[in-house]
């Protein structure tokens, strides 16, 4: 015990168990005993197998007992050639296993209270607390924010690249005003001068048509009475 008072107690009393725990144990051991009374086995055999001839079976026999008899040696020399003389010191057992190799203290029970406690409260954390629920439906909801911004101006951007590529603005080059003013005297003069000739030359064609016509039926009459 790690409680040196609750250790010296401990070793201060003569009896080591209670009733309760004496009770059963002695019960468990009872019924071991039961079970290995030969006609007692045999019966329960028996009835398992479904075959009555398993009760000619006789346990006690050299061939069945040799091996027991090999395994009771073996103990028994181990007992008294390593445990009384290595691990037993003034009547008292000795613990020769180095701290560092001590699977209690260095498997058992960090394993028991710290690395299984740490995982489960791990793995119920993530469930607990959302971590995976959360920050999935965070990436979904940023995602068709981004999506929804994106589409938002995606039709300016558009506007904006055909006004400065196909639709650009160009300026409008500026004539001088003292040019412009000089080339319309120009044509609204050449327009007055050549106005009064238009009208001349048109009348004289048109009385010059009027001549030829009273000539052309002049002769038309005259060559009409000659033939009369």
């Amino acid at each position: 015990n790690r409680d040196a008072d609750r250790q010296r107690d401990f070793d201060s009393s003569d009896r080591c168990m209670n009733p309760v725990s004496t009770a059963a144990i002695l019960g468990s051991s009872a019924f071991m005993v039961i079970l290995g009374v030969p006609p007692v086995t045999k019966r329960l055999i028996a009835f398992a197998l479904g075959n009555e001839a398993i009760m000619e079976f006789s346990a006690f026999t050299f061939e069945n007992l040799k091996g027991s008899m090999i395994s009771l040696v073996i103990g028994a020399a181990v007992y008294l050639l390593f445990v009384r003389r290595v691990l037993l010191r003034e009547d008292s057992y000795v613990n020769l296993w180095p701290e560092k190799l001590d699977l209690e203290e260095g498997l058992y029970r960090p394993a028991l209270t710290k690395w299984i406690p740490a995982v489960m409260i791990a793995a119920a954390s993530v469930f607990g607390e959302n971590r995976i629920l959360t920050p999935f439906c965070k990436g979904v909801l940023t995602a068709w924010e981004k999506l929804a911004y994106i589409v938002s101006v995606s039709t300016d951007s558009l506007i904006l690249g055909i006004r400065r590529t196909v639709l650009r603005e160009r300026k409008v080059r500026r004539t001088g005003v003292g040019q412009l003013s000089r080339l319309r005297m120009l044509r609204e003069g050449t327009a007055e001068a050549a106005s009064p000739i238009i009208r001349n030359f048109t009348f004289a064609l048109l009385m010059t048509c009027l001549g030829i016509l009273v000539i052309l039926g002049v002769l038309l009459i005259a060559i009409l009475g000659v033939n009369a």
